[in-house]
């Protein structure tokens, strides 16, 4: 019979005794461990330690648990993430059930980090990207628990896999186990909201399903900025890159304004429950928007248009990341009226994405050109 797989990730030279501690714990409950320094963690052999890692949490693991202490860890070169918080990121994107633990000191010093975050707290921690990585778990609304020492993770990992698994037979009792066969795709999060529909569960569901198609896109743009993405370039006429590459522009401007507005109506009036498949597609077409403008970024990074309208090109670089960036925070600006533990009163809730900011320059400058002609 097939165990549990529960991906343990944390630090090793710092957190050593703990995660030989808590392998003990996962055995003795009949459960299967993965750790990366024991020869039971599956590897193959043309993969970096980085894929080899990502490949174990997507493919070997039921429950990914988190363990944060004073480290942040080894670097990977391209994203300059912590190999464990990639791991976390990849079990994030692959729905994948994550406890979280972090070393109540490091914890408690958190406020003031992000009160003085040029302060030094080498005394603490190796890289204040640990209180980074630990403050976009926070603003995910994740449930973290605070640990002083081993036992305290192993007698709430046993407890916890209980709740859970007492949670998931009152789920199949109430025929509310299987998700809407509409968000057999998502992360098992966006199925949990879907499904049980808990209070706020609108904007909870739209903040879901940006964060887990965000990052891909983000990351996207990170590679084409660092040249890490080839295309040959090609050379295009007065006609094309004067007639196209501003209409496409601004209908992406467009859509952004009627999807946004498509977004709000999905969650339904004031009183009123939302719809989650409408909200599903809003996202959606949100999302193909943002997919849009990478494509048009990296078009117009191979471009090459007649001499004259390098200015103009060069207005138009970084328009879309401007776009961009407005969308990828929407999630936190989203969840700001409920970061309270028990939110209250009357929110208004207003989606809305400006223009980039040299629109008016670039309007200018075809003006000029069209002037040319």
């Amino acid at each position: 019979m097939s165990k549990t797989k529960i991906f343990i990730s944390s630090t090793c030279i710092d957190l050593n005794q703990i995660r030989e501690d808590l392998r003990n714990s996962v055995l003795e409950l009949g459960h299967q461990p993965y750790l990366s320094e024991y020869t039971s963690f599956p590897v193959i052999p043309n993969l970096t330690n980085l894929e080899n890692c990502k490949r174990n949490v997507h493919e070997n693991t039921d429950i990914f648990i988190l363990i944060i202490g004073g480290r942040y860890g080894s670097l990977d070169d391209k994203s300059n993430k912590s190999i464990i918080n990639l791991e976390y990121d990849c079990a994030k994107q692959y729905g994948i059930e994550s406890f979280i633990f972090v070393d109540e000191t490091i914890l408690s010093i958190l406020p003031f980090w992000e009160k003085n975050p040029d302060s030094n707290f080498s005394n603490y921690v190796d890289s204040t990207e640990v209180f980074r990585f630990i403050q976009g778990i926070k603003n995910e609304q994740k449930w973290i628990f605070s640990f002083k020492k081993a036992s305290e993770i192993i007698s709430t990992i046993n407890e916890q896999l209980s709740v859970y698994l007492k949670y998931l037979i009152d789920k199949k009792r109430s025929n509310r186990l299987e998700p809407l066969p509409e968000f057999k795709d998502e992360t098992t999060r966006a199925k949990q909201i879907a499904l049980d529909k808990p209070e706020f569960w609108e904007y909870l569901l739209t903040d879901e399903l940006l964060r887990s198609k965000l990052s891909v896109i983000k990351n996207n743009f990170i590679d084409l900025n660092q040249g890490l993405i080839f295309k040959k370039h090609k050379l295009v006429s007065s006609e094309e890159f004067l007639g196209t590459k501003f209409k496409d522009l601004k209908s992406l401007i467009n859509l952004f304004g009627t999807v946004t507005k498509k977004l709000e109506k999905s969650w339904g009036k004031p009183g009123e429950a939302g719809d989650a498949i409408e909200i599903k597609v809003a996202v959606e077409r949100l999302i193909s928007g943002c997919v849009a403008l990478f494509e048009w970024e990296l078009n117009l990074k191979y471009e090459v248009p007649p001499e004259k309208f390098e200015t103009l090109q060069n207005l138009f670089k970084g328009c879309s990341y401007e776009l961009f960036q407005q969308i990828e925070v929407l999630p936190s600006k989203l969840m700001e009226p409920f970061k309270e533990p028990n939110p209250k009163g009357t929110y208004n809730i207003y989606l809305k994405i400006d223009a980039p900011s040299k629109l008016d320059e670039i309007e200018n400058e075809i003006k000029r050109l069209n002037s040319l002609f």
